[in-house]
């Protein structure tokens, strides 16, 4: 394969990887849920489902992953803008712990982790994710 032919099939590569950005774009509510999800895909395996702005009882998640057990496990990815103050510290602990009680693994991520390391947060949640598929 020459030079030519490899940048060629880099630019469909990534031509595919903005088009998926940019139809993930309409469903989410910021770049660091853009950037988680498009890390999660890469490592989604048959069978399970990531789905964006998840509604679960009276709450907005994110994004949801649901493997074949119909498990579920909640991301959320918090940016500075609506996850800093003191009210809005209070208003997600209060909705972690309803999650948590009803027996739902939640993860939370920065938006510097994500920018930092999308891929990395994606594993952890794969790892938790292959568990529960497992157990």
């Amino acid at each position: 394969m020459s030079i030519e032919d490899e940048s060629i099939e880099d630019g469909a590569f990534f031509r595919q990887k903005a088009e998926i950005a940019a139809r993930m774009a309409r469903f989410t509510e910021s770049p660091i849920e853009i950037m988680f999800g498009m890390a999660m895909m890469e490592l989604m395996d048959d069978g399970w489902e990531l789905m964006p702005q998840f509604k679960w009882r009276r709450y907005r998640i994110d994004w949801a992953l649901q493997v074949p057990d119909k498990k579920l496990i909640f991301i959320e990815c918090d940016g500075n803008e609506f996850h800093t103050r003191p009210e809005q510290v209070a208003r997600d602990c209060v909705r972690d712990n309803r999650i948590r009680k009803a027996g739902i693994k939640l993860f939370r991520f920065t938006g510097r982790d994500i920018y930092h390391n999308a891929k990395g947060c994606a594993m952890r949640v794969y790892h938790e994710a292959r568990k529960c598929f497992r157990a």
